[in-house]
């Protein structure tokens, strides 16, 4: 009896080991799996911040392009009133040449250009020109003014471009956030 009783307790002894290190390893795997979990939340929450910064980067880039397109739609409206200079000019280099050969053509056929028919020639030359200058100057200033409009639209691209990535980047790190806390 004695001996059924020491292989008992020695049973016991060793079921109570079995049962220690049982423990003993389900800790360690707890430790191992709450490891793995800080590291994943690690992962996850460097992952929310680069994503962060590509967001804000990406929206900087687009800002910039938009930038530039507003300063290409504000070089494009100077060229249009330097190109309307020039037109000018051309005009009134043209109606001074016109005027100038019909009073020679009537100087040499001996006619008074003072008055009369040379006189109404001169008056509508005049008129049609200054009309075409009317008409080059309204031109120009519809194209100016639209160019300004789209530069000025541009600009608010440009500042919303910018706006949206830093959103779209805090929106990244709070997903990241909540990812993190529904992992705890």
């Amino acid at each position: 009896m004695e001996f059924a009783a020491a292989a008992l307790s020695s049973l016991a002894s060793g079921l109570g080991g079995a049962a220690t290190a049982a423990t003993s390893a389900v800790s360690s795997v707890g430790t191992a799996i709450g490891g793995a979990s800080t590291f994943a939340s690690i992962l996850q929450g460097g992952a929310g911040l680069v994503g962060a910064m590509s967001a804000v980067r990406s929206g900087d880039a687009q800002a910039e392009a938009l930038r530039q397109s507003a300063l290409d739609a504000e070089q494009d409206r100077r060229a249009v009133g330097v190109d309307s200079i020039n037109q000018q000019t051309s005009l009134r280099k043209a109606l001074i040449q016109s005027l100038g050969e019909r009073d020679v053509a009537y100087a040499a056929s001996g006619v008074d250009t003072s008055f009369g028919t040379p006189a109404v020639a001169r008056q509508a030359a005049e008129a049609d020109t200054q009309n075409a200058l009317s008409q080059v100057q309204d031109d120009t200033a519809a194209k100016q003014a639209r160019l300004s409009a789209r530069a000025a639209s541009y600009r608010q691209q440009a500042s919303e471009a910018s706006s949206a990535g830093w959103i779209k980047g805090v929106g990244s790190i709070l997903t990241a956030g909540a990812g993190i806390l529904g992992r705890k």
